[in-house]
């Protein structure tokens, strides 16, 4: 009998429909127990009404004052992985300092728990070598082609490079992050105009279809094989800088547009401040350059109107309460 553990993160959408699945193919297996689900989240997950709250707040708040952007409901859903594993009747462990590679947490694994298969399914923690010889099989969910596109956010990587294609894969996990061997990979078409969650929703549900013929090569011990191509790393400093404009008046309108669509909020530089902005407005007929604006590499002036989708006096209100 296999014992299998899953690691997610209560933070992703994408945790919650990889644990139901695995949960649902365990139950008509005879071969496979599950005998542990650990949040990996580094932040404790909020009670059930507060995310409903957070869930239509957020929502309602974007849509009111950005009626033109779809909301992205189904990857901000107020059900979590504790919701799921409550109704499979199952426990959701969290490790000592929240933290996989903690010596106690790598311990209690070791001699209590005793699995012989894991699979990370939307853990952003690095596995560590003393984790990963507890298994005899340990499998990652990864939201990109490898080795093309290794390391964080990998669906909006590969929009912002105008790939036709954006990939995930189930690979075998080791000490080099995102460059085990693979055992299922596979790509969805990279509409340039979706949005970077449409994508990721509609990526996640297509590597959940793929998870029971996943199971069979983990319980086989298929070895998988390396990916072809060129390799590329994209980590979190990379993301920073395509996010950060420090000089916004350096780079296009086109440029600044795609980074927003793409990517999400930018930080701009605004007077020596920055800013989460998530929309501009284009100023006509302005003969000089007013405060809190900028004129673009192509001579476009724009003034940021959203602050992480609402407007500057909500946004400075909702900083203040939350800082008191």
């Amino acid at each position: 009998m296999e014992r299998l553990i899953i690691f997610c993160d209560s933070g992703l959408f994408s945790s919650k429909f990889f644990a139901e699945e695995i949960f649902r193919i365990s139950r008509i297996r005879n071969d496979i127990e599950i005998c542990a689900v650990v949040d990996t989240s580094k932040q404790a997950s909020p009670g059930r009404m507060k995310r409903i709250l957070q869930f239509f707040g957020v929502n309602i708040g974007a849509k009111i004052f950005n009626p033109e952007i779809d909301v992205p409901i189904k990857t901000t859903s107020a059900i979590n992985l504790y919701d799921i594993c409550r109704r499979y009747g199952e426990k959701v462990l969290v490790p000592e300092e929240r933290n996989i590679n903690h010596p106690e947490f790598v311990d209690f694994l070791k001699h209590s728990a005793r699995p012989t298969m894991g699979i990370s399914a939307g853990c952003l923690q690095i596995f560590r070598k003393p984790i990963i010889d507890i298994f005899e099989v340990l499998v990652n969910y990864h939201d990109g082609i490898i080795p093309r596109f290794r390391g964080l956010a990998a669906t909006r990587w590969s929009c912002y490079l105008d790939e036709e294609l954006t990939g995930y894969a189930f690979h075998h996990i080791c000490e080099t992050i995102d460059d085990g061997n693979i055992l299922v990979q596979s790509a969805i078409p990279a509409d340039g105009s979706a949005a970077f969650y449409d994508l990721e929703y509609k990526k996640t549900i297509h590597a959940v279809g793929q998870m029971e013929r996943v199971i069979d090569m983990m319980v086989s011990r298929a070895p998988g094989k390396k990916g072809d191509g060129l390799p590329s790393y994209f980590s979190q400093r990379d993301f920073d800088n395509v996010t950060t404009l420090d000089s916004p008046s350096g780079l296009t309108f086109s440029e600044i547009s795609k980074r927003l669509r793409v990517f999400g909020p930018l930080a701009v530089n605004i007077g020596g401040r920055y800013y989460p902005v998530t929309k501009f407005k284009r100023l006509e007929g302005k003969k000089h350059c007013p405060e809190g604006c900028f004129m673009t590499a192509d001579k476009i002036l724009l003034k940021p109107v959203r602050y992480m989708y609402l407007p500057h006096f909500f946004y400075k209100g909702c900083r203040f309460l939350k800082v008191s």
